[in-house]
């Protein structure tokens, strides 16, 4: 989905680029797609990185796109966002209570034309992402002191 979305996004613009974290049982599948749709020169399938090349991955990058079928929770998605990352993803479970209108895009799932469609608004310099204020945003929901405090409170309402 990610792939096809990408290269209907950005046909016309052969600087905007993709990488792909990550390993799997796939990965022929996709690199097949990529040769195909002629995209090797721009989308690069890095296979698995150590948690400081995915902070890199994240620190260089423009937005974070997640095209999954299913997610319970989104800790990808909230590791994105914490960095000040825009997010493109599908409502796939988790990343509904995550992402908001602020932070990004949901887009249904198996909508090629939709993530298409959130991808090339994503990257619009008509829409404006503030980077830092997304970051704010996902700590202050999502950081260990916000989590501490809600867990606190949980035990005490069932302890009482």
């Amino acid at each position: 989905l990610l792939i096809r979305a990408f290269a209907q996004a950005f046909s016309s613009n052969p600087d905007c680029t993709l990488r792909i974290v990550g390993e799997g049982p796939e990965r022929p599948r996709l690199e097949k797609l990529i040769e195909n749709l002629q995209l090797t020169k721009r989308i690069t399938l890095t296979g698995q990185l150590g948690r400081s090349e995915v902070f890199e991955e994240l620190a260089n990058a423009h937005a974070f796109a997640l095209a999954t079928q299913f997610e319970t929770f989104g800790v990808a998605v909230l590791e994105a966002l914490a960095t000040g990352l825009p997010v493109v993803t599908t409502l796939s479970g988790g990343p509904e209570s995550i992402v908001t209108e602020d932070d990004g895009l949901l887009v249904p799932l198996n909508k090629v034309s939709a993530f298409s469609d959130a991808l090339a608004r994503c990257a619009s310099p008509n829409v404006h992402w503030d980077r830092a204020a997304i970051s704010k945003r996902a700590f202050s929901r999502f950081g260990p002191a916000s989590i501490a405090e809600r867990l606190s409170t949980i035990y005490r309402e069932v302890i009482i």
